[in-house]
């Protein structure tokens, strides 16, 4: 501003609450502070109003922009199953299976009016049990879900013009443990992106995204189901897409048949899809 002033807006996910909260945040020149200007407030379930929502416990929540030029918020719910049989990740294995969500929300475009007017979109699976995490890749039409209850992470296809979530499974793998953060890591050199972990080799024509999963044990949420055991050591997994998917390739998932398993380590997984 004229002033010297930097405008921002700030969202806040309160987990006991289940909420999402906005508010205008400006710092003052010359060092003289920060204030918070509430905006608005709602339920990280929108409207909906299933009972089993009365435990909930959102945890995630990213921004990611749209092709119109809107802003899409996106904010992981955790213990409430509002899905109960869903496809399961895995495409060899026809066992439905139960899912919480990741729930959607769009920003206007005007400055400022963004958490007065937070317009719900829908939810739409997470891919199983307890999403206490999930990120994009740079171009934002990948979301990597670390489902810690599940001891699972998937990878969804997302929509960059309507920003929905899963039509489409790029990628799963299972028996990790209790996952409690899915990181991308993109490089780019000569033209291909890369992301070798721990010196495993990174493939030639293939777009690499590698995924961090911290495993450990997290103060539960009452109610929630019993984690599983985490191993004592993190894990690495490595997951290798080609740079270009077709749109009509079936479902993806691997189960690692060896993996290998550096000193003091656990074990260090690759999927491709």
């Amino acid at each position: 501003r004229a002033d010297g002033t930097k405008s921002y807006e700030y969202f806040l996910v309160s987990e006991l609450a289940s909420t999402i909260s906005s508010y205008a945040v400006a710092y003052l020149p010359n060092n003289g502070g920060i204030t918070f200007t509430p905006l608005g407030s709602g339920k990280t379930y929108g409207p909906l109003t299933d009972a089993v929502f009365s435990g909930n416990a959102p945890a995630e929540v990213v921004l990611a922009p749209l092709a119109n030029g809107d802003t899409q918020l996106i904010v992981s719910n955790r213990n409430a199953t509002f899905f109960k049989d869903i496809a399961n990740p895995d495409p060899k294995n026809a066992t439905k299976i139960a899912s919480d969500t990741l729930a959607s929300f769009t920003l206007p475009k005007a400055a400022g009016d963004s958490g007065k007017a937070l317009l719900y979109r829908g939810v739409s699976p997470a891919g199983g049990l307890f999403p206490r995490h999930f990120s994009m890749n740079k171009k934002g039409d990948l979301v990597a879900v670390g489902l810690q209850n599940s001891g699972r992470v998937v990878v969804y296809e997302r929509c960059l013009q309507s920003g929905k979530i899963g039509d489409r499974v790029v990628a799963d793998i299972e028996g990790l443990g209790a996952v409690t953060s899915v990181v991308w890591d993109e490089r780019e050199e000569g033209g291909v992106t890369k992301g070798p972990v721990k010196g495993q080799a990174a493939p030639g024509a293939a777009a690499l995204a590698s995924a961090a999963a911290a495993l450990a044990a997290a103060a539960p949420v009452q109610g929630a189901p019993a984690a599983p055991p985490a191993p004592s050591a993190s894990t690495d997994i490595t997951i290798t897409i080609p740079k270009e998917a077709p749109k009509d390739a079936p479902k993806a998932s691997a189960t690692p048949a060896t993996p290998t398993t550096a000193p003091g380590k656990a074990p260090i997984v690759s999927i491709a899809v």
